[in-house]
């Protein structure tokens, strides 16, 4: 074996437990390991017969299903780059994308069909498209049907090149740039660092082939986890990986939005093992169904609640366990430049702060003046990672560069995350130096909403900032100027964003003045927009 590939992993659980669920549709429909190692294997047919070459990038815009997973599976048997769009941007931002990382196929919901149709007319979609059509629903011109696609008789095996652990893995993330930025992992990296990032769980030993693997998976069973959070971003979709991964089943939330009450009957019935969420924007409506929800579920199954990228305050994760005191909250620090930075596992009785963890051999803090930390140091400084890494950013060297640093001999990842010191080694992160915004664990760069706020006939000057929210972390906050004495209302300026970016970038609150302040050279006055908004 050249390297772990994922595909190779699936392969070898697929014959070991045939008949197993690998993933339960939000209908109860079982998706089992024969048929989704089929599926997968018919789309990499089509994809291959259909000219996509090596390494070439397949766009995936599609909420949790079975069909999402698929794609992915299908892509890294035939040795191709799964590239995941968030469904949530308008079409230029989708356009962007896809011209970024050069895709040339795209499958994706029925329900996005109008941003499809209107990238077609622009001539910026790709050719190949598989569209998964709504219930009872054809397919939009052009495009073929995914269902009809995965369900034809293959023989596929595999692609003429082969696969290797050193194909891509191609994430695109908000970070802090205005602009998605595509992280590059190799399978084989990406693999060893989610194996070693806290699968206790999930009931892994550390495998030396893929065959032993799925032995264990046989002997083991596998966990059944629920991603309550978007497969389009990396929380959600590495942990189905990983169970997947360990001979599991997926377990997909049904509805197009978030709804607590939901998740727990789902939970109850399907009796899955390992929610995964991020943060306080389902944390809380999840604490706040149970006191409704009372004992009228068995949530005995349950075995752990895993968060990942947005605050997940110590008083919410206490209310959890006042009503799920049998579970584990494991509170996960890292990001799609640095898997597995550091965890906290909280339990009834011992509830630890949010994104609390130590100086460790792969994880350091840089002081402002350029130096390490040293245990018994204490102070503020920024957070380097040692440990497995991507290759970069796509098609950006020179933020590759600033991220991706060569020190003392040694790669790291300096993603720009603030920790405090304290003195017996432990970290606390403090957030992102930057001005970026996450609110609901979808980060938002604040002069992107400004420029669109700006375009407003009735707004002078805007300056947006991120301010303290219960449920979501942040929210967004418009310090506005109007024209000629009229300032346009919270509602008028939501609509204005939502016409033109993702609707998450949309301000929830707004704040009017005369005057937005400014420092003398004329940018933006941060700390002052942020004093006004709060």
């Amino acid at each position: 074996m050249t390297g772990w590939n994922f595909a190779d992993v699936f392969d070898a659980v697929a014959r070991a437990v045939p008949g197993r669920a690998a993933v339960i549709e939000p209908d109860g429909t079982v998706c089992t390991w024969r048929a989704f190692e089929r599926r997968a294997a018919a789309l990499a047919e089509d994809l291959v017969e259909s000219g996509v070459g090596r390494h070439e990038r397949v766009a995936i815009m599609l909420r949790n299903s079975a069909a999402y997973l698929e794609t992915c599976y299908a892509t890294f048997k035939a040795g191709l780059t799964p590239v995941n769009v968030n469904y949530r941007y308008g079409v230029d931002e989708v356009d962007d994308l896809l011209a970024d990382a050069g895709a040339v196929a795209l499958v994706y919901h029925g329900e996005f069909r109008g941003v499809v149709d209107e990238l077609v007319d622009r001539g910026a979609s790709p050719a190949i498209r598989y569209e998964v059509a709504d219930v009872d629903a054809g397919v939009g011109e052009g495009a073929r049907s995914y269902a009809s696609t995965v369900t034809r008789e293959c023989a596929f095996d595999d692609a003429p090149w082969g696969r290797s652990g050193s194909d891509l893995v191609l994430l695109y993330t908000g970070g802090t740039t205005g602009r998605p930025k595509g992280v590059m992992w190799r399978q084989d990296d990406l693999f060893r660092t989610l194996l070693a990032s806290g699968n206790d769980f999930r009931r892994i030993p550390v495998p030396t082939s893929a065959d032993q693997l799925a032995a264990s998976a046989v002997a083991g069973g596998g966990v059944r986890d629920l991603p309550a959070c978007p497969m389009m971003h990396a929380t959600g979709l590495f942990n189905s990986f990983m169970t997947l991964a360990g001979g599991g089943t997926t377990v997909v939330l049904p509805g197009s939005s978030f709804h607590a009450s939901t998740l727990w009957k789902t939970v109850a019935r399907e009796r899955v093992e390992l929610v995964v969420i991020v943060g306080d924007a389902f944390a809380v409506p999840m604490v706040d169904s149970l006191v409704e929800l009372g004992a009228s579920l068995d949530l005995d199954c349950l075995a752990a609640v895993v968060s990942s990228g947005a605050a997940f305050r110590r008083s919410t994760k206490e209310a959890l366990l006042t009503y799920l005191p049998h579970i584990a909250i494991v509170d996960a620090f890292g990001s799609s430049e640095a898997s597995g930075i550091g965890w906290t596992v909280s339990r009834a009785g011992d509830v630890r702060d949010s994104a609390e963890f130590s100086l460790n051999d792969h994880v350091r803090v840089i002081a402002d003046d350029g130096t390490w930390f040293e245990t018994g140091e204490q102070g503020t400084g920024k957070v380097a990672f040692g440990g497995i890494l991507p290759l970069g950013y796509h098609n950006d060297p020179d933020k590759t560069a600033e991220t991706f640093q060569v020190i003392d001999g040694r790669r790291y990842a300096i993603p720009g995350d603030h920790v405090r010191v304290d003195e017996d080694g432990t970290l606390h992160l403090l957030g992102r130096g930057s001005a970026c915004i996450n609110t609901g664990g979808e980060k938002v760069y604040p002069e992107e909403v400004d420029e669109c706020l700006r375009e407003h006939p009735d707004v002078a000057d805007v300056g947006c900032v991120g301010i303290p929210d219960a449920r979501f972390g942040q929210v967004i906050c418009a310090v506005v100027a109007g024209r000629s004495d009229r300032c346009p209302s919270a509602d008028e300026l939501a609509d204005h964003v939502r016409g033109r970016l993702a609707a998450y970038k949309a301000p929830r609150k707004v704040v009017e003045v005369d005057e937005v302040p400014r420092l003398a050279t004329g940018k933006l006055d941060y700390p002052a927009l942020t004093a006004l908004a709060t």
